[in-house]
């Protein structure tokens, strides 16, 4: 019951009060409608709100870039568990109907949780780009020393592409795209061109799929030595990356386990490497926002996530008269003090890393 009242009188509980309460590591959905009927109107807003709930999250996972089947496992008790504080606008009510605008606050670390018990990895919703991946067999008993190598994309006969797209599929990494072997992907990627293929060639697939990275994978099995090499492309508009990965059959598996075995590890590494490079290359910058209520720090929100200065905005924390925020500043043409004082946000530096909303 206690955290029913604390929901139902919103975040006031937070930020209208003299007390200070930390609100770590949040997610926000907004302007999500609730609308039920019922006997009575209490039935009816009781009803609405947990659909609201349950809109939000579904919400939440798209964002997260999940799979939105998995809405249909997480129960509303799950969900009421991830729920921090919700601020409840626009309500219209009468005998038998509620119909009101939903503002929730989820705790990203119970959302994990949830998320974890349903076997989704947290690695896999930290991943904040999309990646195509393009899986590559190739045709020779020496890997890649022999110049005589040939390479089969397309088909049944490239069971890597296969394996690849089945285990990402069961593990949820929607992060990682498979492309189809459709005309138009073949027409721009083939047995010819695979070996030296450049961004260029690539820039309309991955516009298709909304990435801006491909990694081209090159599996290899030593029928001799019982191995398989992987040589891996890691391409962008700036660079392009090659390493090798190798796996010794030290335990003998089949040779469909091996892939199975061989793709899985793969498929972690790259997740590992990526949220590395992710995290290490994050320009992370406080900024205290002085408010005069929740509409004000609302609006001054919205303005700095429409503004693509940013890719990551998350509440420090928040108090009556004041909202502490974390961004990830992604503009390197200028500093985070000019770029926002175009929004007529103007900041001033406490430290290399600290700011101050000022007014002017």
């Amino acid at each position: 019951m206690k955290k029913l009242f604390f929901i139902s009188i919103f975040i006031f509980s937070i930020i209208s009060q003299n007390g200070f309460a930390q609100v770590n590591n949040i997610y926000l959905i907004e302007n999500i409608e609730g609308r039920a009927s019922a006997t009575s109107s209490g039935e009816a807003k009781t009803l609405a709100t947990k659909n609201a709930r349950r809109t939000a999250f579904s919400e939440l996972l798209a964002k997260l870039s999940l799979d939105a089947a998995l809405i249909y496992k997480v129960t509303d008790e799950d969900i009421f568990d991830t729920v921090l504080s919700e601020q409840i606008s626009d309500e219209k009510i009468s005998p038998n109907e509620y119909v009101a605008n939903f503002n929730i606050l989820f705790s990203k670390s119970i959302v994990e949780k949830v998320l974890q018990n349903q076997n989704v990895k947290k690695a896999e919703f930290e991943l904040s780009e999309n990646y195509l991946l393009i899986p590559v067999k190739v045709w020779s008993s020496n890997g890649f020393e022999n110049n005589l190598s040939k390479f089969t994309l397309w088909g049944q006969e490239n069971e890597w592409m296969e394996v690849i797209n089945s285990f990402v599929k069961k593990r949820r990494i929607s992060q990682f795209i498979i492309p189809e072997g459709d005309i138009s992907n073949i027409a721009i990627l083939n047995q010819d061109n695979i070996e030296n293929v450049s961004f260029n060639d690539l820039e309309m697939m991955l516009s298709k799929y909304k990435s801006s990275e491909a990694i081209v994978m090159f599996f290899s099995y030593d029928k001799i030595d019982n191995k398989v090499t992987i040589l891996i492309q890691d391409i962008t508009k700036l660079q392009k990356k090659k390493f090798k990965l190798s796996f010794v059959n030290v335990d003998r598996l089949s040779y469909d386990d091996l892939a199975n075995k061989v793709c899985e590890k793969v498929i972690e590494y790259l997740i590992n490497s990526k949220t590395k490079e992710s995290q290490s290359e994050k320009n992370i910058v406080k900024i205290e926002i002085p408010i005069s209520g929740l509409g004000n720090w609302l609006m001054i929100k919205d303005k700095i996530e429409r503004s693509n200065l940013v890719n990551q905005l998350d509440i420090e924390s928040i108090s009556k008269d004041y909202v502490t925020i974390s961004v990830n500043y992604i503009n390197k043409k200028e500093g985070i003090i000019e770029a926002f004082s175009k929004l007529n946000l103007f900041l001033e530096k406490k430290n290399d890393s600290f700011y101050s909303l000022i007014a002017k």
